[in-house]
């Protein structure tokens, strides 16, 4: 049996029964005749403020006033104007003047959303600082201020001060411009007063103008540590076995290229002489070797 209204449950076995469709009438059929189910209330739309409504809907809910005489009605087309006076059962959307205001704010300066944000909430929550009326400037909330901010002092602009929502908005944004600009030209200021008096930072990496933002990446700082500990490694090794011995076995050890000074090509034919100079050489005596060799070892300098 499908699902019914409960006042049309009785009528719905009546005619269940003249029909033949039931083997036996139900217990609760004599019940239900003498004691029908009550009629259900009307159904309204829960009533709703106009905080966290839009224009539209808060105007239809005001026009739906019972007390108010009602027009009269056209005759034609009168019933579709009657259901358009019904008051709609659908959810009503919620909207917040806080969400637009900032929607508005992150489209006109998509970069503060690369700002970043600590997302990790404290043990104890700070109080919401409470403002008079006497707020009439965005310097009210601090002199570094930040979206939420802005979206704060317009409202509060917006509700205390009698200024439109675009109105408050504009005024807020530019307190706002004002401000960050004083906050970066001071940032800049006390940079250059500290490099002024002999004030070091970390090592950034270098910028194409030559300048830094004072924070050493990472691998730069790996580096850093790195020659520290070579330059520890070798005032060791320095103090066990001497500077002078260190630096003649470092002179030793260097193996410079020697050039060929000769500019003329002579595609492999000094090399032969000099490899068949070093093959007669070894069937030499000793001291005839030795004034070959000297000459085979001018031949492969020029080479």
């Amino acid at each position: 049996m499908p699902r019914r209204i409960p006042t049309q449950v009785g009528q719905s076995l009546s005619r269940l029964v003249r029909g033949g469709y039931l083997k036996s009438v139900p217990r609760s059929y004599e019940t239900m005749l003498l004691h029908p189910p009550a009629p259900l209330p009307p159904r309204t739309p829960t009533a709703r403020s106009s905080y966290d409504t839009t224009a539209a809907s808060s105007s239809h809910a005001h026009s739906l006033d019972l007390d108010a005489p009602r027009p009269r009605r056209d005759p034609l087309n009168a019933k579709k104007k009657h259901h358009a006076q019904k008051p709609k059962l659908t959810p009503q959307p919620i909207v917040y003047l806080a969400d637009r205001v900032r929607s508005r704010f992150y489209k006109d300066h998509p970069w503060e959303t690369l700002r970043p944000r600590v997302l990790v909430e404290a043990e104890k929550l700070a109080p919401a600082r409470k403002l008079g009326p006497e707020a009439a400037d965005l310097r009210y909330w601090g002199r570094n201020p930040g979206p939420e901010e802005v979206v704060a002092c317009t409202l509060h602009l917006h509700e205390h001060h009698g200024l439109s929502l675009s109105q408050a908005y504009h005024h807020t944004l530019s307190s706002y411009h004002a401000l960050r600009a004083e906050h970066e030209t001071a940032s800049r200021s006390a940079l250059f007063e500290a490099l002024a008096y002999g004030a070091t930072f970390n090592n950034s990496p270098a910028l194409p103008n030559g300048s830094g933002s004072g924070g050493a990446a990472e691998t730069v700082r790996g580096y850093q540590k790195e020659a520290n500990e070579l330059a520890k490694g070798a005032a060791y090794f320095y103090q066990s076995r001497g500077e002078a011995a260190v630096a003649d076995n470092a002179t030793a050890l260097k193996a410079k290229s020697i050039k060929n000074p000769s500019t003329v090509f002579s595609k492999g034919e000094q090399y032969l002489q000099a490899a068949l100079a070093s093959r007669e050489m070894s069937n030499l005596p000793v001291s005839e070797s030795a004034g070959r060799r000297q000459g085979l070892n001018n031949i492969e300098s020029q080479d």
